[in-house]
């Protein structure tokens, strides 16, 4: 049985089916970087130990400053996929940046964004994430898959992502 030690000093069981299953299967998939760490995967080169302290506990998550909460948020969203605070979503893109990134936590980044992300006109857009229209007549079906934003006297703008 392997061990993780964390920033804090705190130490946590390392199951690595949990993560091989992950990587293999599930939320970890195209994490090449993590599972070259954590040694999830066969490789053709050197395999090298993990790093480990001399208690022979796993220390990657102390070298890179990952505390034991921010792992449990982690293992959280590899096994339920659901995140629903600012400071959570965070602490994911915080790991995955540390991991290399971890292409799940990448894409719920993006959503997030977009969520927050809420231009009313196109000249809002500085992501320029929409492709826009308006509609002086307010009859058009043209743009009935595109959502209606904002209207003023003699029109309505309409956006869909591009």
């Amino acid at each position: 049985m392997e061990y993780l030690i964390f920033s804090d000093n705190q130490k946590m069981i390392f199951n690595y089916d949990f993560f091989k299953d992950k990587y293999e299967n599930g939320n970890l998939k195209n994490a090449e970087i993590f599972a070259e760490i954590f040694k999830l995967k066969k490789t053709v080169f050197i395999k090298n130990e993990m790093i480990k302290n001399e208690k022979n506990y796993i220390s990657i998550c102390k070298f890179l400053n990952i505390f034991s909460i921010d792992w449990n948020i982690f293992v959280n969203f590899l096994n339920n996929l659901i995140i629903n605070d600012d400071y959570s979503i965070l602490k994911l893109h915080e790991i995955s940046n540390k991991f290399g990134g971890i292409p799940e936590i990448d894409k719920l980044q993006l959503k997030n964004e977009i969520k927050y992300y809420n231009p009313q006109n196109p000249k809002e857009d500085y992501k320029q994430l929409y492709n826009w229209t308006f509609d002086m007549s307010y009859k058009s079906k043209e743009y009935l898959k595109h959502t209606q934003i904002s209207a003023g006297d003699n029109y309505t703008y309409y956006r869909v992502l591009k």
